[in-house]
């Protein structure tokens, strides 16, 4: 018994020792970085084409604060845009036809975020203004004449939503968030908007509003728990994506057909779909999935099917594309 016991402590011993020194030599392939290094990396965020497709729209933290820069597709110097010191600016897009852009930014580092308007000649409007509010930029519509945002400037506790002319600027409040509810799209002919709501961390809904009717509708009834959050409408307004993890360990793409509540599996990996949406025309459909520890993203064309790495915008014809990529040192 003696024996067993130390030829056993012995190949345990032995075991440890490989462990050991396999973690060992790993340590010693990691590469080391100076503080210096670290100091100097540079961020990137958000990818907008301008009307020519000859910029992209991006945020860049390389003066030590978050600005807007137009980036150049032929290589040429980036081109700043705005010039803060102090409080970081995030780039929005694009305006459809000529070169303003929107931009979201807080005061001091508050976080209580505003939508910036920046005209082709420098100067700025806030089109959110007010105190103790935080803004939202929830896209464009279809036919690119207004915008939404939503703000909690009426009741704190939730975000409204707001439909912005893009030649005036005049709004209108298309939806009054009395009960919680998180904005999730809205159908190409601006009447019904998708929302959430979420009931625990295991547990939301998705709802349709009707701006005419009033009416907010259920959709995704169903018994314990379960997530649906909407990604988006089908180009022609008659269906909705959504990702859910109803009966599943991973979240998935189902569609929901408004009309008869038929429902199919769209994309079910066996890790969560993150991302869902289609691109402005209705061309190409985009879908982000978590595959720990990196994103992977399928861009494909509808019809057929074709698998290509994804974009993060789209210019009007649809012939170029802007990528974002993480490089981790």
């Amino acid at each position: 018994m003696t024996t067993i016991l130390r030829r056993a402590s012995g190949a345990l011993l032995a075991a440890l020792c490989l462990v050991s020194g396999l973690f060992a030599q790993e340590s010693r392939e990691v590469k080391q970085y100076s503080i210096e290094q670290f100091l100097k990396t540079v961020n990137y965020s958000g990818a907008s084409f301008s009307p020519d497709r000859e910029k992209i729209l991006v945020s860049s933290d390389q003066t030590g604060v978050f600005n807007a820069y137009a980036l150049y597709v032929d290589g040429r110097d980036p081109e700043p845009l705005t010039k803060s010191t102090v409080d970081s600016v995030f780039a929005l897009g694009y305006f459809p036809n000529d070169e303003r852009f929107l931009y979201s930014s807080d005061q001091g580092g508050n976080e209580l975020d505003h939508i910036y308007l920046r005209n082709e000649d420098g100067t700025t409007v806030d089109l959110t203004p007010g105190e103790n509010l935080k803004a939202q930029f929830y896209g464009w519509s279809q036919d690119d004449r207004s915008f939404f945002i939503g703000t909690n400037e009426r009741d704190r506790r939730y975000f409204d939503v707001y439909q912005y002319d893009a030649q005036t600027f005049d709004r209108e409040m298309i939806f009054q968030n009395d009960d919680g509810y998180s904005y999730g799209d809205i159908t190409p002919d601006n009447q019904t908007l998708a929302l959430s709501k979420t009931n625990s961390r295991d547990d939301s809904n998705t709802y349709l509003y009707d701006r005419e009717s009033g009416e907010i509708r259920l959709i995704t009834e169903h018994e314990g728990d379960a997530n649906y959050r909407p990604a988006s409408f089908s180009p022609d307004g008659k269906s909705l994506y959504l990702i859910t993890d109803a009966d599943s360990d991973f979240k998935y793409l189902i569609k929901h057909d408004l009309a008869s509540g038929d429902r199919e599996t769209i994309e079910q990996p066996n890790w969560d779909v993150a991302f869902a949406g289609f691109s402005k025309h209705g061309k190409y459909f985009l879908l982000a999935s978590m595959k720990m520890p990196k994103r992977v993203s399928k861009f494909t064309t509808l019809p057929p099917c074709s698998r290509l790495i994804c974009p993060t915008s789209n210019p009007p014809t649809s012939r170029r594309s802007a990528f974002r990529a993480t490089r981790s040192t």
